[in-house]
């Protein structure tokens, strides 16, 4: 087993601090990348922030809200759950696609760029709410969310797709989860406060995880609108296993830390570009032709600052091979 720890990036010290479920067949809904968006911008699969997103009218009628290009497109089931978050499935020219999160989540379908490497593949992306302010405090809860477990809808999630979750935090804020299209496979974050310094002064962590079959590369970004900033990641940088091994990757600050483990097989795994002050991405990906089944494991830390949204946003994409 190899562990990797990230640096403490400050030497500061702070203290972490029933219902039934209705299931809906939905009516066409004129809905290429899917993203997911709540209370405030998204961003590109390219790490730059973009300006908010004109919600569809048409939408209106779904847990979650469609933007974007949403010619060809159709919410084929949904399943709204008595927590806040909601499972839908939708159908792109006769193509499955899937989300869960948060209710008032934005859904955001962009067809992929054709000079990109992915150009056969969609984008699936999904930006989680961001925190209510009551009195300037930071509300931790979604919906009727407990933060010491996972959402209903994501766990509803796990349990379809194979998907492993990690272990709840006291401190979670919530969790999402997109299928990729083409390879299929899927896109996890479950993120939680890592440390509290007063005032609205927050760390964030998410814990990342993202798995496909018969894949060339399944890739996952996760990005955050200024003024957060992104602290620490890890794995910090690409490696090239020559076979199967367990590894466990960490990120600390202020004394608290996140981790997470799985299992490293070749050929690349790690960022494939360097992250920015708002965006970190994680890839896994065969050197050529035959598609194997890959995936990836990472954690992160942001510093969230007063008054900033600690909501998310993440992107995922595949390619399936021969």
């Amino acid at each position: 087993m190899v562990e990797h720890l990230a640096a403490d990036p400050s030497p500061r010290q702070a203290t972490s601090h029933g219902g039934s479920v209705r299931t809906r067949k939905r009516l066409p809904a004129a809905l290429a990348a899917i993203a997911v968006v709540v209370a405030g911008a998204t961003t590109a699969f390219s790490g730059s922030a973009s300006a908010a997103v004109k919600v569809s009218a048409t939408a209106k009628a779904s847990a979650f809200h469609l933007a974007g290009d949403t010619k060809g497109v159709t919410i084929t089931s949904e399943t709204d759950y008595p927590d806040g978050t909601a499972l839908v499935s939708y159908s792109k020219n006769g193509e499955p696609y899937e989300a869960s999160g948060p209710d008032g989540s934005i859904i955001t379908f962009t067809p992929a760029k054709a000079d990109s490497p992915s150009s056969n593949a969609d984008i699936m992306a999904l930006t989680m709410p961001s925190t209510v302010k009551a009195g300037g405090i930071k509300v931790r809860k979604l919906g009727s969310f407990g933060p010491a477990s996972h959402g209903a809808a994501s766990t509803a999630f796990a349990q379809r797709h194979g998907v492993s979750v990690p272990i709840a935090s006291p401190n979670g804020l919530g969790d999402a989860c997109v299928t990729p299209s083409g390879a299929g496979g899927y896109f996890c974050d479950y993120i939680q406060l890592v440390s509290d310094n007063g005032g609205g002064d927050w760390y964030v962590g998410d814990t990342l995880s993202a798995s496909g079959t018969k894949i060339l590369f399944i890739k996952g970004q996760i990005s955050r609108t200024a003024p957060n900033q992104l602290v620490q990641w890890n794995p910090t940088n690409v490696s090239h296993p020559s076979s199967c091994t367990s590894q466990n990757f960490g990120v600390s600050v202020n004394g608290a830390s996140i981790s997470t483990s799985t299992q490293v097989c070749p050929d690349a795994f790690g960022p494939p570009v360097s992250p920015t002050i708002s965006t970190y991405v994680m890839e896994w990906a065969k050197n050529c032709c035959t598609g194997a089944n890959g995936g990836f494991a990472a954690v992160d830390i942001y510093h969230n600052p007063p008054g900033a949204p600690w909501g998310v946003n993440e992107a995922a994409s595949s390619l399936a091979g021969n």
